[in-house]
Order: C-alpha cells, then structure tokens, then sequence
C-alpha cells in the first residue's frame, strides 16, 4: 500500500501523462494541418503555373497574330503603293503630261 504522499505522486504523474498526450494530440493536429496546408500550396501553385503557361500560349498566339497582320498590312500598302518603279513611272507620266498641256498652252 502507499502513503497519502506516494499516492499524490502518482496522481500527479498521471496528471502530467495525460498533459503530455493532450500537448502530443496538438502537435499531432498541428503537423497534420501544416501536411495540409503543404497540399493545398503545391496544387495552387500548380494551378498557377497552369494559368501561367495558358497565358504565355495565349500571348504568343497574339503575338503571331499580330506578325500575320502587319505583314498581310504591309502587303496591302505595297500594292496600293505600288513599288518604286511604278511610282517613278507614274510620277513620270505626271510631269509628261503638265510639260505637254504647259506647251499646247503656250
């Protein structure tokens, strides 16, 4: 049999076990969540890479898209334009045809 003092002893030995695993089931829950949070961190940041590379696919469409354009444009303005011979010829013609109404005029 123990003493009121070895008997206190005890007691306060089985209040600090059970101190101790109520402090264990804390830590437990607290890695738990942090193991947790870890997912959740790793599936956003792959869902963000994701989004990341369908943005980058996305500008580089753009991108040729507007190549495609300006050139299609620059195209067109060529052949409206013309090309420098046909301009020089034009301009040409032009001058032909105010020199001879400045003759007749004469």
């Amino acid at each position: 049999m123990l003493s009121d003092q070895g008997v206190r002893k005890v007691e306060g030995a089985f209040l600090e076990l059970d101190s101790c695993r109520q402090q264990s089931q804390v830590i437990t829950q607290q890695v738990s969540n942090c193991e947790q949070q870890t997912k959740l961190d790793s599936a956003l940041e792959e869902q963000q890479a994701g989004a990341i590379s369908k943005l980058n696919a996305a500008l580089a469409d753009k991108d040729q898209i507007l190549a495609r354009s300006e050139a299609a444009h620059r195209a067109e303005l060529k052949a409206v334009r013309g090309t420098w011979r046909t301009r020089l010829y034009h301009a040409a013609e032009i001058f032909a045809g105010g020199f001879i109404a400045g003759v007749l005029v004469r």
